[in-house]
């Protein structure tokens, strides 16, 4: 398995970035043809990683994104508890652990043992810096998300396919916007990249060592995310073409041996796999999953540790196949995935991937099989889902924006056949109008989030409006974010208790608005998932209070104060037509009732 074939011409190897030297121009043009690929990756690495950095704190202290504590959070469980048992297995521990790893270098403590926490704030100090050093994490691992696929394309397709996909990721929106988060699907992006990128170098070197890196970078990706399990699909394709090429290569051998002819290379790898025994077959593959099994265990140990609680958590989380989310607009199979990529990526680049696609089966079809494979298998398998997130797209993105890249490429190549100042106008036409929607909703985005959300201008009233001892009732998604409060977020300086219109009693739904209740504070992000039908509690509930109480105060993520309708990824950061926000958050209306 050490021996190698010789790599096939590639499609994207432009005259402007050929391998070999022309006649009269010496070593000098070759080197230079590398070294300004060489030099735009790294100015792709370093706008890559600029458009992650930017607004990166965004609404620190305040922490209102939904999933970030199922990791940051629980890292700081587990130190105070002194444990490494998450007890919480919906998603794999690795990045928790990871996370933990970071917290404990930094010197962070638990917030019982941190009393000056709340006063000592800072991005590398809690109550931000757990939120902040895990969005860093996610920021940095998404720039070598960049530089990875990069890599791929310079090595398996050409040196400026490699950099344009490079750039296409790291301005691609829905790749920039999740690197924000503190959670684990960038970082399992990353590691389900190499993995396939190890599938793909045997093509050219099948080697047992790019067998256990695939297995090794697979198990990784899920023990970072579960259905980056789908890992295994382009390492069996890889695999199915390494044998194939070895048998057809072993009959030509044998024909060529008849005519007194010397064994190639590709035929002597062909030997090892013409075996009378299935074990050449089988062997490399066995390795593989024996050190992805390996590696995800490593991560989340307690899959074997605590079996019960993690068979328990793996199949509630299953269970959510069967159903939307609260709020989820229902739509026909495929079609979120569509819109999630045509707005995250932009709508000329993902037609572009289409025509990458079709260009690279044409040329190199070995190439293009193992590439696509995950993107189609994963895309299948969660069609099946009725849940849906735009995040659920994000394992694709990767691989598209590189086929995009062979589309402008190619393209690009046949203009050139015309006059290289054609093929040079076409590429960089190309090239520009794939990025101009993903370029101006990154940058929108990144100045969105720096802006007050309103939650927090809400809060700020409340602590300025609000008398001393009077009780307050808020719902989630309100003044109260996802620090303990051992941290004194704002809304614990208030009489608060929270509200849970989904707890309200159908034979009298309006009895919270009798108690001794003076302000109630609600959120559209609540509101306009819950309220049900005519008859229902809770916008019998809603209805009440509109009509008892005082609007003391409104703040609206619109423009001129406008309110937004409810997307389910507004609970997030905003994703869909972001010409439409003035700031990030709900609609906070702050409603007094007269005093009893």
């Amino acid at each position: 398995m050490t021996a190698t074939v010789s790599a096939p011409t590639s499609v994207a190897n432009a005259p402007s970035a050929g391998r070999r030297s022309p006649p009269g121009r010496g070593g000098a043009w070759g080197r230079t043809a590398i070294q300004a690929p060489a030099f735009a990756l790294a100015a792709v690495i370093v706008v890559a990683l600029a458009v992650r950095l930017w607004g990166l704190g965004w609404q620190l202290p305040w922490q209102f994104h939904p999933d970030e504590g199922h990791y940051t959070w629980k890292a700081i469980d587990l130190m105070s508890q002194e444990t490494l048992n998450p007890k919480y297995f919906r998603n794999p521990s690795l990045f928790t652990y990871a996370l933990l790893a970071e917290y404990r270098l930094l010197g962070f403590q638990p917030p019982k043992a941190d009393d000056q926490a709340s006063m000592t704030d800072g991005l590398f100090r809690p109550p931000s810096g757990v939120a902040f050093v895990g969005r860093l994490t996610s920021a940095l691992l998404g720039v070598l998300n960049v530089l990875a696929i990069g890599w791929i394309g310079w090595r398996h397709i050409g040196p400026w396919t490699g950099v344009l996909g490079a750039q296409f990721l790291a301005l691609a929106f829905i790749h920039v916007r999740d690197s924000h988060y503190a959670t684990n699907d960038v970082p399992s992006v990353l590691l389900l990249t190499l993995s396939i990128g190890a599938s793909l170098s045997l093509l050219t070197k099948p080697r047992l060592s790019a067998y256990l890196l695939a297995g090794l970078f697979g198990g990784l990706a899920t023990s970072t995310k579960y259905n980056a399990g789908l890992f295994v699909v382009p390492l069996i394709v890889a695999h199915g073409i390494v044998v194939w090429r070895a048998w057809r290569s072993g009959g030509a051998a044998t024909q060529s041996g008849a005519m007194n002819r010397a064994p190639t290379e590709s035929s002597a790898v062909g030997a090892r796999f013409i075996a009378p025994t299935i074990v050449p077959l089988v062997v490399p593959l066995a390795l593989a999953g024996l050190v992805a099994l390996l590696a995800y265990l490593a991560g989340t140990p307690f899959t074997i540790l605590d079996f019960a609680k993690w068979l328990a958590d793996f199949r509630t989380q299953a269970s959510f196949v069967d159903e939307g989310w609260e709020g989820q607009e229902k739509l026909a199979p495929g079609v979120p995935y569509v819109l999630a990529l045509g707005a995250g990526l932009g709508w000329v680049m993902l037609g572009l991937s289409v025509v990458g696609a079709v260009v690279l089966a044409r040329r190199r079809p070995a190439v293009v099989a193992v590439l696509a494979a995950f993107p189609v298998a994963y895309l299948l398998f969660m069609l099946r889902s009725e849940l849906f997130f735009v995040r659920f797209a994000l394992p694709a993105v990767p691989f598209l924006c590189l086929l995009a890249a062979v589309a402008v490429v190619g393209l690009a190549q046949l203009a050139a056949t015309r006059g290289r100042t054609l093929g040079l106008i076409t590429g960089g036409a190309l090239a520009i109008a794939a990025l101009a929607q993903p370029t101006v909703d990154t940058v929108r985005h990144n100045v969105l989030i720096g802006r007050d959300d309103t939650r927090a201008l809400a809060a700020q009233w409340a602590l300025a409006n609000v008398p001393a001892g009077a009780k307050v009732a808020v719902e989630e998604y309100t003044i109260r974010d996802r620090r303990p409060r051992a941290y004194g977020g704002p809304a614990w300086h208030l009489d608060t208790d929270l509200l849970d219109v989904n707890q309200l009693r159908r034979a009298d739904p309006t009895a919270p608005l009798r108690g001794s209740t003076r302000y109630f504070i609600t959120s559209s992000f609540q509101q306009d998932r819950f309220a049900g039908g005519p008859d229902s509690p809770q916008r019998q509930f809603y209805e009440a209070l509109a009509s008892q109480g005082r609007v003391a105060a409104r703040f609206a993520p619109g423009r001129d104060g406008q309110p937004i309708p409810f997307d389910l990824e507004d609970l997030y950061s905003p994703f869909w037509r972001l010409d439409r926000y003035e700031r990030p958050g709900p609609t906070i209306t702050v409603y007094e009732l007269p005093p009893r």
